[in-house]
């Protein structure tokens, strides 16, 4: 019996996240799936920040929540077949603005 190595990761950050930094990573979503497939990777979990405290405060950018769905989803679509690419997200602190953290959850119905 063959036993294969599944290759995976399940936290990459994009150019939509905070911490996001183009010196390390090109960022974008397709970028993202590009360096996946070139490195033997079967399957991925875009998981950008979103610290519901600060972001509500002010004191973080926010997430275009939109938008970054619109990207992961032309992704799961071009890369069906190759890579499978999950919509995550790396909720922070969901406990101090519980309302908040439900609408996003509910509303974008992450992988």
């Amino acid at each position: 019996m063959e036993n294969k190595k599944t290759l995976v990761d399940y936290h990459i950050h994009t150019e939509y996240s905070f911490d996001y930094n183009c010196f390390v990573s090109p960022g974008r979503v397709f970028d993202m799936c590009e360096a996946a497939l070139k490195n033997g990777l079967s399957q991925i979990a875009l998981t950008d920040h979103y610290d519901i405290n600060t972001a509500e405060e002010g004191t973080q950018m926010g997430l275009d929540f939109d938008q970054r769905r619109d990207d992961i989803m032309r992704a799961k679509k071009a890369y069906e077949g190759r890579l499978e690419v999950l919509h995550g997200v790396e909720l922070g602190q969901p406990h101090q603005v519980p309302e908040k953290a439900a609408q996003i959850i509910d509303k974008y119905n992450f992988d």
